[in-house]
């Protein structure tokens, strides 16, 4: 009898240590990714996250320029700052800015870091960027 309640103890204990691990788990694979500040001279402008992987959780590719449809763009001057930052604890390695949209034939504008000078686009009315944060 004693044996019994031991071993139906012991595997309660066990399958209850198992629930909490893997709800743990669970939570962890939920958990989105942290979440930029985006400003242009100091005032936070709209974004929309993209594909990302994280937490071994891969998310499906969009098209960003049909996920923006219907947005109000943001309008900014040439030589205006753009920044990004992410809380402390979350700091990337690395952050790109990439220019996603362009005339056919021109090259596509890149940067490195969380800090871009706007610049002057004379042949486009709406210019989009791409954050890549690793």
């Amino acid at each position: 009898m004693k044996r019994r309640l031991l071993f139906y103890g012991t595997t309660a204990i066990l399958l209850l240590t198992l629930l909490i691990a893997m709800d743990r788990y669970k939570l962890y694979k939920e958990e989105k990714p942290p979440v930029p500040s985006i400003t242009v001279n100091g005032q936070e402008i709209p974004y929309i996250l993209g594909q990302y992987d994280w937490h071994a959780t891969k998310t499906e590719k969009i098209d960003p320029i049909k996920a923006m449809a219907g947005m109000d763009p943001t309008k900014v001057k040439e030589k205006e700052t753009l920044e990004v930052s992410f809380p402390p604890e979350m700091e990337p390695e690395s952050i790109s800015i990439t220019q996603f949209n362009t005339v056919p034939g021109m090259e596509k504008k890149s940067f490195e870091g969380n800090i871009l000078s706007i610049p002057k686009n004379l042949y486009m009315d709406r210019t989009y960027y791409k954050i890549r944060a690793r």
